[in-house]
């Protein structure tokens, strides 16, 4: 295996749901949501600038229908259908709610839930089991196809072959995130497959109105939309002064999002964690870092730096200086513990502002 070539599994867009209520889907076939194939479409914008030569999918209408948005933009030929990328087979369960199979099987539901894995829904297939199909139909694939290919399936079978590559107990199946559109990428080479990434979406997916769908998710009160609004507006100024090495879109999406979760406790490592199941890895380590007091060993101006300076260069909604911030916020530290604290993110301020004066451009 000298060539070198990249493989994309990517998880179907949202499925339709008349109630919106989150169903076991195994073979059941609905088509994509309005959200589904909006998703597609992002997709294929972002497979636009990488070479494929291939689309192999599942033959149920949710990765159809997302496959053909990518061949279509791509000018490639219609995806090629293989059985054996079906969802695993969720037996008796197939379309339930998941309220419903509790109240229907219970002794089935909490037995399967003592080890998912493993044990399949009543009349179904293991994800153990869908996993080794799915490994068996990809191992075909790659033998028999040549060039960069994306396959368009679903995340159980997904999980477990991506469990097999990584080495992974099937326990830790449904640690790896895979999100509605998420794409985890392959590369292979003379040494074989090797993971690059897991359940990642494109960062254009993270639109205004996704992030307006995780404030509504997550019931982010209005005033802190608005400050995170205010600290992106701030990050929109301070950028084109900066050399344009950093993301901007990123860094504006990392804004409007650091406090979405700003009302419960260990705010910032909780939104990174949600921002990571959702797919934006990259987003969630600026997230997790705009609150932490801990100096960077980086000597040059990181963009992790950018939104944690911007963050608090904004009270509410109004611009202040560092000094008038923190002069503001040392009022309300009433421990020793609380006071260290303060210092230490006095100090990383500081030190930010002294390198983003080292780098301006004007």
């Amino acid at each position: 295996m000298n060539e070198k070539r990249m493989v994309y599994l990517i998880r179907h867009g949202t499925p339709y749901a008349a109630d919106e209520a989150v169903r076991c889907l195994g073979r059941s076939d609905p088509p994509l949501s309005d959200t589904g194939r909006r998703q597609a479409g992002k997709l294929a914008e972002w497979f636009q600038d990488r070479p494929l030569t291939a689309v192999y999918t599942s033959p149920l209408r949710r990765c159809l229908d997302t496959a053909q948005a990518i061949t279509a933009a791509s000018a490639l030929p219609s995806p090629i259908v293989r059985t054996d990328l079906q969802e695993a087979d969720t037996g008796l369960w197939d379309g339930l709610t998941f309220a419903e199979i509790r109240k229907t099987y219970p002794f089935e539901y909490e037995q399967r839930g003592q080890d998912p894995a493993r044990i399949p829904p009543p009349g179904g297939e293991s994800l153990v089991t869908a996993g080794k199909r799915f490994s068996r139909c990809m191992d075909d694939l790659l033998k028999n196809s040549q060039g960069d290919i994306a396959v368009v399936a679903h995340a159980g079978v997904i999980r477990a072959y991506m469990c097999g590559l990584l080495s992974l107990d099937p326990d830790r199946l449904f640690s790896l995130p895979q999100p509605y559109g998420g794409i985890s990428i392959l590369r292979m080479d003379a040494d074989g497959i090797v993971p690059e990434e897991t359940g990642i979406k494109p960062e254009c997916f993270l639109d205004r109105d996704e992030i307006r769908k995780l404030y509504r998710r997550f019931d982010t009160p209005e005033h802190i939309r608005a400050h995170m609004e205010a600290v992106a507006s701030f990050l929109e100024d301070l950028l084109p002064a900066l050399p344009a090495a950093y993301d901007r879109d990123r860094l504006i999406k990392a804004a409007l999002v650091h406090d979405m979760v700003r009302t419960r406790p260990c705010h910032a490592e909780e939104a990174a964690g949600i921002l990571r199941k959702e797919g934006y890895p990259h987003i969630a380590s600026l997230v997790k870092e705009h609150h932490s007091p801990f100096l960077s060993a980086e000597t040059i101006l990181t963009e992790s730096e950018l939104l944690f300076y911007a963050d608090k260069c904004v009270a509410g909604i109004e611009r202040v200086s560092i000094y008038e911030r923190f002069a503001r916020s040392r009022e309300k530290c009433k421990t020793p513990e609380a006071l260290e604290n303060h210092r230490r993110l006095w100090e990383k301020a500081s030190l930010i502002e002294r390198k983003i004066q080292k780098n301006r451009l004007y």
